[in-house]
C-alpha cells in the first residue's frame, strides 16, 4: 500500500477533541528517528498523550452489485510536541443497528504532531443490507448508525476511540396511506369509491418483510361488485421487491361499503438489489405500490385492471452524512381501464329445420378492445324473437372474446308448434306479420357486469295467398266434353282465423249456359303448401242449383286446418322460405239428366308463396 499524504498542522488548543488520553511509555523505551524525519528521541519515563479523531466525513463512491466504495476523510489530532516516527494505522468500522456493514483503514509511515487529515478508503458490504433492513423495519424504521474509529501506532499506542453515532429515521408507509377519496370507473361508469387507506409493517425476517395494506371501498354501481383476491406489486427504483397474490376478497352489493385487506410481503433478500440502485441514484428511491383485484375463471386466477391501491413516493437519504431523510409522495390513482366489448351489428339466418323445431342463427359482430386485459371480458348474449306477439324462439350464449373484431353465433330454436298461433294472427292482420327480435347483452368484466346497448330489430312480412286463390280469369265447367257453364271469376276473403282453422269466404259467379237446370253437389277440395295438406279432400255440405240460362252467385266457405302449418313451416324454411301453393276441387255436376264427377278449375291454383322473415330492414 502506498503511503498516504498527510496534511499536518499543530492542533489548535481551542479545538474540540473527540477523545484524548495519556499514554505512559515504559521506562527504557527509546524511539529512534532518522535525521530526515524530524522526530525526536523520546527518553525513558516520558508520558505521551494519545491521539484523537476530531472528525469523520464519508461519502459513497463507486457501486457494484456486491460492495460499494466508501471515501472517508478523517482528521486525527496528535497532541504531543513530537510526532511518532513509526508506522501508524487509522481505520473505522460502520454498524447499522449492530449489523457490521462497512469498514476501512489506511497505513501511515508515522503520525506527525498536530492535526492530520487522513483519507481512509473503505468498503460497504452490500450483502449486509437485508439484515440491516430487517432490523430497520423491526425498530419502527429507525437505525442507529455507528462509526467506530481506531488509531494505532506501532509499538506505542493502539486504541478504539469513542464512537460517533447518528440516528436515521424513515417513514415509508405513512405517505402511502394518505389521500382522499378516488373513484374507480369502468367504461365511463362509476364503480367504486376508494378511501381510508392504511399501511403497516409486520415482523420482518431474513426471508420476508410483511406489509399489510387496507382500503375502504364503497360500491356506487347498480350491480354487485366482487373481488376474489388481490395481486400486488411493490417496486423500488424498478426493482421488484415484493409481488404475489392473496386470497383477500370482498363482495359489495350496490350501495354497500366494506374494507379490503391486502396481506402482502417484501422479499427481504431483494433489498440488496434495491440498495445498489439507491446508491447509484444518489441515495434516491422511487417506491411504488400497486394492488389490483383478482377474479377466478375456470380455476385460473386473472388480474383485473382495477387498482384499489396505487401509490408512489420518492425518498432520499444521507446515510453517511447527517442521517437526514426526506419522503415526498407522488400522486397515484385508483383507476379502471376495462372497456366493454361493442356490438357492431347483427344479422340472422335460418339454421337446421326439423319436424320439431327450426333454428335461428344470429351472427353478432363484436369489437373487443385490444388491451392487455381483453381476455377478461366474457360476453353473454340473450335473444328472443316474436312474430305478431307470439314468442317463437329464445336463445343465449356465453363466450370469451379475443382481442379485436370478431363474430359470435347465437343459436335459438323456434318450436314449430308456435307456427299456428302466429300464422292465424298473420291472416287476421291481412296477411301481414311483425317480426321483433330483442337481443340483450351483458359484459362480464371480472369484477362486475355491464349491460350492452343492443337495439331491437323490427321488420314486417307480407303474403298474398288470397290473390292466388281467387281469380279474374274466366273458366268453364264441362260435362261429357261440352261446356255447360262459365265462371267469369272468383273472389275470396279470409274469415276470423284461429290456431285451429282459417276460413276462406269464396264468392263464385256461375252462368248456366244450357236450357236445362244444372246441379252442383258433393264438392270437395284440397289445399296444400309444399305438399303439406291444410285441407285434405274436405267436402262442402252444400248443393247448388242454377236455372237454365241464368247467372247465380255462389257463396261458400273453405276451411284450412291451421294446425297443419306446424308441419308445413320447416319445409318452407328448408326451401329458402318458398312454398308451392296448390289447390284443387272436384264436384258432381248434373245436367241433361246425367251426372259426372268433374274437376272445378275455378277453384284450382298453382302458385308460389315467398316470405323473408329474417330480412334486415
Amino acid at each position: 500500500m502506498s503511503t498516504p499524504s498527510l496534511n499536518t498542522s499543530r492542533a489548535n488548543p481551542t479545538s474540540t477533541v473527540v477523545s484524548r488520553g495519556v499514554l505512559a511509555v515504559a521506562c527504557g523505551v527509546v524511539l529512534l528517528a532518522s535525521a530526515s524525519t524530524g522526530f525526536l528521541i523520546l527518553g525513558s519515563d516520558l508520558s505521551v498523550a494519545s491521539p484523537s479523531v476530531e472528525s469523520v466525513e464519508s461519502e459513497f463512491g463507486a457501486v457494484s452489485a456486491n460492495e460499494s466504495e466508501i471515501r472517508t476523510r478523517m482528521v486525527v489530532d496528535n497532541p504531543n510536541e513530537r510526532g511518532f516516527p513509526v508506522p501508524a494505522t487509522v481505520g473505522y468500522t460502520i454498524y447499522l443497528n449492530d449489523v457490521r456493514a462497512a469498514e476501512g483503514s489506511t497505513s501511515l509511515d508515522g503520525l506527525p504532531a498536530g492535526r492530520n487529515e487522513v483519507r481512509v478508503p473503505g468498503t460497504f458490504d452490500n450483502s449486509k443490507v437485508p439484515a440491516w433492513w430487517v432490523s430497520h423495519v423491526n425498530r419502527g424504521e429507525r437505525t442507529e448508525l455507528t462509526i467506530a474509529p481506531t488509531v494505532s501506532v506501532a509499538g506505542v499506542y493502539s486504541e478504539s476511540l469513542p464512537n460517533r453515532t447518528t440516528t436515521v429515521e424513515t417513514d415509508l408507509l405513512g405517505p402511502l396511506a394518505v389521500g382522499g377519496t378516488e373513484t374507480v370507473t369502468v367504461a365511463g361508469e362509476d364503480l367504486l369509491v376508494v378511501s381510508n387507506r392504511t399501511a403497516s409493517w409486520g415482523e420482518a425476517t431474513a426471508e420476508r418483510t410483511p406489509v399489510r395494506f387496507g382500503v375502504g371501498l364503497r360500491n356506487v354501481h347498480d350491480r354487485p361488485v366482487e373481488l376474489e383476491g388481490t395481486e400486488y406489486r411493490i417496486e423500488m427504483n424498478g426493482v421488484v421487491v415484493g409481488e404475489g397474490t392473496t386470497d383477500d376478497g370482498i363482495r359489495l352489493e350496490p350501495g354497500e361499503s366494506g374494507r379490503l385487506p391486502v396481506n402482502a410481503a417484501l422479499d427481504s433478500a431483494r433489498m440488496q438489489d434495491w440498495w445498489v440502485s439507491h446508491l447509484r441514484r444518489g441515495e434516491t428511491t422511487t417506491l411504488s405500490v400497486e394492488v389490483y383485484g383478482v377474479v377466478e375463471e375456470d380455476g385460473e386466477r386473472k388480474r383485473l385492471p382495477l387498482s384499489a391501491f396505487d401509490r408512489e413516493l420518492r425518498f432520499e437519504t444521507d446515510l453517511l452524512g447527517d442521517g437526514s431523510t426526506s419522503v415526498e409522495p407522488v400522486a397515484g390513482n385508483a383507476t379502471g381501464s376495462v372497456e366493454p366489448p361493442e356490438v357492431t351489428g347483427t344479422r340472422s339466418r335460418w339454421g337446421e329445420a326439423t319436424d320439431e323445431y327450426t333454428e335461428v342463427v344470429t351472427e353478432v359482430g363484436v369489437r373487443n378492445p385490444g388491451s392487455a386485459y381483453a381476455d377478461l371480458v366474457e360476453l353473454e348474449l340473450r335473444e328472443g324473437t316474436s312474430i305478431n306477439g307470439v314468442v317463437v324462439s329464445n336463445g343465449s350464449t356465453t363466450a370469451e372474446l379475443p382481442s379485436g373484431n370478431g363474430t359470435l353465433a347465437l343459436v335459438s330454436r323456434q318450436d314449430n308448434d308456435a307456427v299456428p298461433r302466429w300464422w292465424s294472427r298473420h291472416i287476421d292482420n291481412g296477411e301481414r306479420s311483425t317480426v321483433v327480435t330483442e337481443t340483450r347483452g351483458t359484459a362480464e368484466v371480472g369484477v362486475t357486469t355491464l349491460p350492452l346497448s343492443l337495439p331491437d330489430r323490427e321488420r314486417s312480412v307480407s303474403t298474398d295467398v288470397l290473390s292466388e286463390v281467387e281469380s279474374d280469369e274466366p273458366s268453364a265447367v264441362s260435362v261429357g266434353g261440352r261446356d255447360v257453364a262459365t265462371v267469369p271469376g272468383t273472389t275470396a276473403e279470409w274469415g276470423d282465423s284461429t290456431p285451429e282453422r282459417a276460413p276462406i269466404e269464396m264468392t263464385v259467379t256461375v252462368t248456366n249456359e244450357r236450357s236445362v237446370p244444372m246441379m252442383l253437389r258433393d264438392v270437395n277440395y284440397t289445399v296444400a303448401l309444399n305438399g303439406v295438406r291444410l285441407a285434405d279432400e274436405r267436402e262442402l255440405d252444400r248443393t247448388f242449383e242454377i236455372p237454365p240460362k241464368t247467372t247465380r252467385t255462389l257463396e261458400f266457405t273453405l276451411y284450412l286446418n291451421n294446425s297443419r302449418t306446424a308441419a308445413w313451416w320447416p319445409t318452407h324454411v328448408r326451401n329458402g322460405e318458398r312454398s308451392e301453393l296448390t289447390t284443387e276441387a272436384y264436384g258432381t255436376v248434373e245436367v241433361f239428366g246425367a251426372s259426372e264427377r268433374v274437376e272445378l278449375d275455378f277453384l284450382g291454383t298453382n302458385a308460389t308463396v315467398e316470405t323473408d322473415l329474417l330480412a334486415e330492414e
